[in-house]
């Protein structure tokens, strides 16, 4: 799947959604939200998803969740006070694994700010 289909997507386009009110700490030197922030996001979402549809119950579950791969599209940046639109979606079930695409958008705007795989 190339940049340019990856960068249309929009938020309905996701079939689980989250806000996040972005935090003053949250910024970098640079005056936009640090890249980490955004894993900290994915690792939300994902694991939100899983507890409110696949009964993940972190403190007692067996199963637990692993990031063996990441990667991120950055379009443009996010920094505080803004809220933003996280969707998720999952783009490949395999036999012990799954493959789930993350877009981020400022809320209200439909363009996207960030996609992670």
């Amino acid at each position: 799947m190339g940049l340019k289909e990856l960068k249309s997507r929009s938020l309905s386009d996701y079939v689980f959604t989250q806000i996040y009110q972005t935090r003053w700490s949250d910024n970098d030197m640079y005056q936009h939200m640090n890249n980490s922030i955004y894993f900290f996001l994915y690792d939300s979402i994902v694991n939100n998803y899983l507890m409110q549809h696949a009964g993940l119950d972190p403190s007692t579950s067996n199963e637990i969740g692993l990031i063996v791969n990441a990667g991120s599209n950055y379009f443009r940046s996010v920094r505080f006070p803004d809220i933003v639109e996280l969707g998720l979606r999952v783009n490949r079930i395999g036999s012990s694994s799954v493959a789930y695409e993350i877009g981020v958008f400022k809320q209200g705007e439909k363009s996207k700010v960030e996609q992670a795989n």
